[in-house]
């Protein structure tokens, strides 16, 4: 009866941490998607800041080494730490709809406040991840993680499907209307409203905590997961793939845009496909992974992204059914790699190290990844164009492919 009981209290709680990524996926895809892609071109954004804008998640990394430390240290209160800190991120996104709202056409002012605002953000944002991490460590046993994670980026992935069809169509509305940027604003306005919804459902998220460490803060104590030949492999595999990722991404968003003249309908009928395209291999993938494991299904999954830039690069104008393809193969694969990250993340982390070794993760390639973007930036500013950039993101993500077989 007590393990039985045991199991509906996990069961519950994994219901509620679906739930609350589902809905942290509706604050994604306002808040963080391709549309804030268009949210800096309707501010005239130039290419620099398109590529300062991707790296500054990554500048900031550090943050969540930091909050790694009160994680082990403040143990009992992990629940509430990703909790608050998660809160204090999200709602920067009133003030980031307000002061949008408040500019209406004056940019001069509202982009470099808008990068302050994104900043601290992210430095929120980022220092809730190890707790997060280390609390679904505990919460998914590994003997069901890979079907688990399937269902729930199902689940996930259709919940950021429809908010992408209703927001895309919104802005064409307002963008038609001669109210872009306020359109902008009120969809900001609704982020940060989805931001309380996570808090709530946090609240009632079952944590079953873990033993403060006392740990010291020293070198030792951080750079204790890379003694594992496994993460560190991980951890440069994360790297290299982050900086193409960064390479390309933005910059494919902003060619759809810019150079094949796309509406933001059409923009979200792209993310769309590859929504769906990543809702419908969910499950296969977390299925594959439990049966072949998941070293094999990230590789499958990296050489298939490796096409995509490619695919875009030599599309032309008029043949849209190709780029159509292009996002399609994106969600479809991404969705695999994604999974399987999260699942050999969780796999080579030592128990007693978890929110630090995701910490070390994301802060060990922050830098580079951050460089990688704004180079990119100032690279497609000077050579007028983003065919280079698509190449160079191939290049290199090809040694994170090589290395897969060390994990």
């Amino acid at each position: 009866m007590i393990r039985a009981g045991k199991r509906g209290k996990r069961r519950r709680t994994l219901e509620i941490a679906t739930a609350e990524t589902a809905v942290n996926a509706l604050f994604s895809t306002l808040a963080l998607g391709p549309l804030m892609t268009g949210f800096l071109l309707a501010w005239q954004a130039t290419d620099f800041q398109l590529g300062l804008f991707a790296s500054i998640p990554y500048w900031i990394a550090f943050a969540e080494l930091m909050a790694a430390y009160a994680v082990d240290r403040f143990a009992s209160y992990r629940k509430r730490i990703v909790m608050v800190l998660g809160l204090i991120a999200r709602s920067t996104f009133f003030l980031m709809a307000g002061l949008a709202w408040y500019a209406h056409y004056s940019a001069t002012w509202f982009l470099p406040l808008f990068f302050v605002l994104y900043t601290i953000f992210q430095l929120f944002y980022h220092a809730s991840g190890p707790g997060w991490m280390a609390w679904m460590a505990v919460l998914v046993p590994a003997r069901i993680r890979g079907r688990y994670l399937g269902v729930r980026n199902r689940i996930v992935d259709a919940a950021g499907l429809l908010a992408m069809l209703l927001a895309g169509s919104a802005l064409d509305a307002f963008r038609a209307a001669g109210w872009e940027r306020q359109g902008f604003a009120l969809l900001h306005g609704i982020a940060g409203v989805t931001g309380l919804v996570c808090f709530l459902l946090l609240k009632y998220q079952y944590d079953p905590g873990h033993k403060s460490r006392m740990p010291h803060l020293s070198w030792d104590y951080l750079l204790n997961a890379l003694k594992d030949l496994r993460f560190r492999c991980l951890a440069l595999i994360n790297l290299l793939w982050l900086c193409g990722t960064t390479v390309f991404m933005p910059f494919a968003e902003a060619h759809v845009m810019k150079n094949l003249h796309w509406s933001f309908k059409g923009v979200s009928l792209l993310i769309m496909i590859s929504t769906f395209a990543s809702v419908l291999a969910s499950p296969f993938w977390g299925r594959l992974a439990d049966r072949i494991r998941a070293q094999r299904v990230m590789g499958l999954c990296m050489a298939g992204l490796l096409g995509a830039p490619l695919l875009l690069f030599f599309c032309p104008e008029n043949h849209v059914f190709l780029v159509y393809g292009c996002w399609a193969l994106i969600g479809f694969f991404t969705s695999g790699y994604s999974l399987t990250l999260f699942s050999l993340t969780l796999e080579c982390l030592p128990a007693d190290s978890r929110a630090v070794g995701s910490a070390l993760l994301a802060t060990l390639a922050g830098p580079t990844v951050a460089g990688a973007g704004l180079l990119a930036g100032w690279g497609a500013e000077v050579a007028g164009g983003y065919g280079l950039l698509f190449i160079a993101s191939i290049i290199l993500r090809l040694p994170a492919f090589l290395l897969l077989k060390k994990v």
